[in-house]
């Protein structure tokens, strides 16, 4: 194991993290242009490497979310609790599918996750969306935060849809067929 291939990175002044240099340059290109611009200004430096991170988004927990998914070969569990956190850290880190395979992009990985999102509860959508919001405000290339949105307004939608028919049926005894979409009076 050689010194020299290890980095000391400071997130926000959270947290320092000790990481694999090349390990976290295969993924991310941001990391592979600062290497690659500091190996041209000093060729023959081997000192010990000190990176700060000021502003990352999701800081220190978003971090060691990116790790984990570098150390383990560009697969990462993706949950609604971490979706926004690897998506604004794979997007800042520029963890594309350059100079990798695009099964192993963290970016694809994360807007495949969010196409499941009819099947997230209300809790974690809500939890998305609040990350979301309170992390990453400036950020909304992704479209995560519309399809967030969306499927809230669409659950309140769907919920006051039900509360009518729930009307219609206590008062009029009136259901709705939804194979047929057709209005249909109960017998009694």
């Amino acid at each position: 194991m050689k010194l020299d291939s290890y980095l000391e990175i400071d997130v926000n002044g959270e947290e320092t993290f000790f990481v694999n240099k090349e390990i976290l340059c295969s993924y991310s290109c941001m990391l592979r242009k600062l290497f690659r611009k500091s190996l041209a200004t000093s060729p023959t430096k081997s000192s010990k490497v000190k990176v700060i991170f000021h502003d990352l988004p999701g800081g220190a927990e978003a971090f060691e979310q990116m790790t984990k998914f570098c150390y383990n070969n560009g697969n990462i569990h993706i949950t609604p609790n971490n979706t926004c956190l690897l998506y604004y850290v794979a997007e800042y880190m520029e963890i594309s599918t350059e100079g990798v395979h695009p099964s192993f992009s963290l970016i694809n990985q994360v807007l495949k996750s969010v196409q499941g999102i009819s099947n997230w509860s209300w809790h974690e959508v809500l939890k998305a969306l609040k990350q979301c919001q309170n992390h990453f405000p400036s950020l909304n290339s992704s479209g995560i935060p519309d399809k967030l949105l969306h499927s809230v307004v669409a659950r309140i939608a769907a919920s006051k849809a039900l509360q009518v028919l729930a009307v219609l049926h206590r008062k009029l005894g009136i259901t709705l067929l939804f194979g047929c979409q057709e209005l249909h009076e109960l017998q009694e």
